[in-house]
């Protein structure tokens, strides 16, 4: 078998029942934190197969992205910017409600925006 067939990685599994990948070069390990022996092995072979097939990373990054969220290849950046900005008014919205409960924010939330002034005149 050539050099570049050979698989990088291999599989072990720690006495307490976690699965690394071992890289076979340079000895490192890396936790793929499961227990699962299926899904540790199908990581390892993703884990092998992106390195002996780098071109193929992209194509299928696209193809499990668009599983996940199909309208993701015609979503334009307006779209995108639009929802960060829904998300972040309905997160400073709750926010607030959740301080309004607490009763000592009233004079800080009433407060115009503005010069610091004092309020004892």
């Amino acid at each position: 078998m050539s050099d570049a067939m050979k698989q990088q990685f291999g599989l072990i599994q720690r006495p307490w029942g976690v699965f690394y990948l071992k890289n076979k070069i340079t000895g490192e390990q890396t936790s793929l934190q499961t227990r699962d022996k299926a899904e540790a092995q199908r990581l390892l072979q993703a884990r092998n197969e992106s390195e002996s097939q780098p071109h193929l990373n992209l194509s299928l990054a696209r193809v499990y992205l668009n599983g996940a969220d199909p309208q993701l290849a015609t979503r334009t950046w307006q779209e995108v910017m639009e929802h960060i900005v829904t998300v972040r008014r309905t997160r400073l919205t709750l926010r607030g409600e959740g301080m309004a409960g607490w009763g000592g924010e009233t004079t800080i939330i009433n407060n115009p925006h503005g010069p610091a002034t004092s309020h004892r005149q």
